[in-house]
C-alpha cells in the first residue's frame, strides 16, 4: 500500500477511533507524507472539533513540483499565501 501511494504521489490520512492499530496508522501516514488522526485523543483536547482540525490539515497540503533549467546553485524563493 505503501508503495502504491508513493508511486501516485498520495498521502494517506487515517483517522481511527480505538487505537489497537495505531502505529500501523501512524506509520501509514509518516511514510506517505500524511497524518494520523484519533478521535479519542483529539476528543480530549481544548479547541476546535474534531472534524474542523481534521479538515484544516487536509486543506494545508499541497505538492509543489518545478521543473526549469535551474541548477543546483541557483536560488528560488517560492511564498505561499492563505486568506485569512
Amino acid at each position: 500500500m505503501v508503495r502504491l501511494a508513493r508511486r501516485n504521489g498520495a498521502s494517506i490520512y487515517p483517522v481511527y477511533v480505538v487505537g489497537a492499530e495505531r502505529s500501523m496508522m501512524e506509520n501509514l501516514a509518516r511514510q506517505t507524507g500524511g497524518a494520523s488522526f484519533s478521535l479519542r485523543d483529539l476528543g480530549k483536547t481544548v479547541g476546535p472539533k474534531p472534524g474542523a482540525r481534521i479538515f484544516e490539515v487536509l486543506r494545508s497540503h499541497y505538492t509543489l513540483t518545478l521543473s526549469g533549467n535551474l541548477s543546483l546553485s541557483d536560488k528560488l524563493k517560492i511564498e505561499v499565501a492563505r486568506p485569512g
